[in-house]
Formats: structure tokens, C-alpha cells, sequence
């Protein structure tokens, strides 16, 4: 009964884990080689990191669906997860989508601290769950980030996706499963990314980003390094066919639409953000939504840190 048990986990964590990526092996000498080309130092994350981690929160509370985006252009799955409030009708739906750019690995680990966040076992994340659909899209341009050969110098190819134009199988598919799945309407979309000196925000919404980000600022972990003072305004020159500004203009109800980028050290110098310290950014993120979303009183928030 016990080895019937085991492998019945082991054939789920498979199909949960798309072992479709094949040794290139996961991307994770593709993620190292794009960083080190980029000149930055910081925690590598590939396919093999996402599949670990949907491994370790497979016991947690069963409020998650992890599925198949789409066929990247190499022909290979792209993962998606839905986490939290996953049946019926919830109250609020918000996307989080990282590595549009394939060296913004920090981006990832934010991305996991939003979600743990939903899956702990404390009031928060019981409130995330009853009350919140999180979309997520963990790889936005696959192929780059997780298919270089051995020995490949995987230079960043910049942000790839252009919104307006959906050039990509997977800034397509995100289009697409914005309207089918949340009938073309989210209240939040949040694009996580690296390579900046300081945790910065580039708003695209409205008047309502500075009150997340007086929130986010007050009720985030401490030493996490935010503040409003240095959000980016947004430059429709430079940002505009960006994932986060088409949700601004396109998306229905959004009011909170914006990209975080996370510090990464430079190899001249400097100090990135590690692994966990991008998750407590995460989990920070997840707190500030309960509270905008919830209408809680700025000045009182239950704080988690």
C-alpha cells in the first residue's frame, strides 16, 4: 500500500512537472551563461527550481491547478498555475507573470513568495485563498531562458513579448487565457523582473497605484528595501507594448497594473537580493493586496513580518 502511495505522487508530480524539458537539462546552465553575458550576479532559476518547488507545496492546502500554457516556439510546454480561490466564482482575480527577459531570475523567487503566501497556513493566506484567484505564468519567454545548449552564450534578449503585437506563443496564449478564463477582467497584473539597484515599481494604472504602494511600502518584511518614493512613472516610449500596460489599457476593472524589478549585483560590485530575500518581497505583495483589496485600514494592517 505504502509503494502504491509513493508512486502514485511520483506519477502526479510528474504530469504537474512537464518532464518534457530534457536535458538542455532544465535551462539552468542557460540561466547562468544569460547572467553571466548580462554581467550581473544572481540566484539562478529554471525549470528544474519551478519543479522543485511544486514539489514542496504539494501538501499544502489544495487550493492550486498547475496546467500547460501553451506549445513554446521549440515545441515544448509552457507551465501555468492557478492558486487560491481556483473554483466557483471569486471575488478577485490577479496576474503575475516573471521572465519576460530570460536573465530576470530574481523576478521568479518574487514569484514564489507571492505564492507561498497564498498556500500558508495563517490567516492571510486563508483570507488569499477563500477570496483571490492568482493567475501565474512562471517562464514568459521560455525557449530563452531554459533551452541553450551546453557551452551557449545565452545573452539577454531584452523584454520579449510585445503585447499589442502578441508575437510570441506565449504572450498569445497569456492574451488569450485572460479572456477565456477571467472573461477579460482582473483587478491586479503584476510583472516581476531584475536588474535594478533598488526594489522599484513601473506603474501603469491609476490613482489607486499609490495606494498600494503606500501599503506595500508599510506592510512589507523588514530590510525588503521598498519604497513609493522611487516608483518609475510610466513611459509609453519605452514600456508601452509591455505585459503590464497592455493589462492597464485592455484588461477590464484593473486598477493595479505595474512591473516590480528586483536588485541583482553587479560583477563590478554591488549587492543583489538572494533567493529568500525575493521571497519575503513576495510574501510582502501578497499582504499589501489583502489589504488594498480588502479595504483595510492603512494605518492599522495586520503586519506579517
Amino acid at each position: 500500500m505504502y509503494c502504491a502511495r509513493v508512486l502514485l505522487t511520483a506519477v502526479i508530480l510528474t504530469a504537474w512537472c512537464d518532464v518534457s524539458a530534457k536535458p538542455e537539462k532544465d535551462g539552468r546552465i542557460a540561466a547562468s551563461t544569460a547572467l553571466s553575458a548580462k554581467g550581473v550576479k544572481a540566484p539562478v532559476y529554471a525549470v528544474r527550481d519551478w519543479h522543485r518547488f511544486v514539489s514542496r507545496i504539494y501538501y499544502t492546502p489544495p487550493n492550486k491547478a498547475y496546467e500547460v500554457l501553451c506549445k513554446s516556439a521549440a515545441g515544448s510546454d509552457v507551465p501555468k498555475a492557478r492558486i487560491g480561490c481556483i473554483d466557483g466564482n471569486p471575488r478577485f482575480r490577479v496576474f503575475a507573470v516573471a521572465r519576460h527577459d530570460a536573465t530576470d531570475t530574481v523576478g521568479s523567487f518574487v514569484l514564489e513568495g507571492v505564492i507561498q503566501a497564498f498556500l500558508a497556513k495563517d490567516a492571510l493566506g486563508h483570507w488569499l485563498r477563500e477570496n483571490v484567484e492568482l493567475m501565474v505564468v512562471p517562464f514568459a519567454d521560455y525557449d530563452t531562458a531554459m533551452k541553450c545548449k551546453k557551452g551557449a552564450r545565452c545573452k539577454s534578449r531584452g523584454y520579449v513579448g510585445n503585447y499589442e503585437k502578441q508575437d510570441t506563443p506565449e504572450v498569445k496564449a497569456i492574451v488569450e487565457w485572460i479572456k477565456s478564463h477571467a472573461g477579460g477582467k482582473l483587478d491586479a497584473f503584476f510583472d516581476f523582473c531584475g536588474n535594478s539597484d533598488l526594489p522599484q515599481a513601473v506603474v501603469a494604472g491609476g490613482e489607486d497605484e499609490k495606494k498600494f504602494s503606500a501599503i506595500l511600502k508599510t506592510v512589507q518584511h523588514d530590510g525588503c528595501g521598498y519604497s513609493d518614493a522611487n516608483d518609475a512613472a510610466f513611459d509609453q516610449e519605452k514600456s508601452g507594448t509591455a505585459s503590464f500596460a497592455w493589462a492597464a489599457k485592455n484588461v477590464k476593472g484593473v486598477k493595479i497594473a505595474r512591473s516590480f524589478s528586483m536588485p541583482v549585483a553587479q560583477e563590478d560590485g554591488g549587492t543583489g537580493y538572494t533567493a529568500g530575500k525575493c521571497r519575503l518581497f513576495g510574501a510582502g505583495i501578497a499582504h499589501a493586496l489583502k489589504v488594498y483589496l480588502n479595504g483595510e485600514n492603512l494605518f492599522n494592517p495586520e503586519v506579517v513580518c
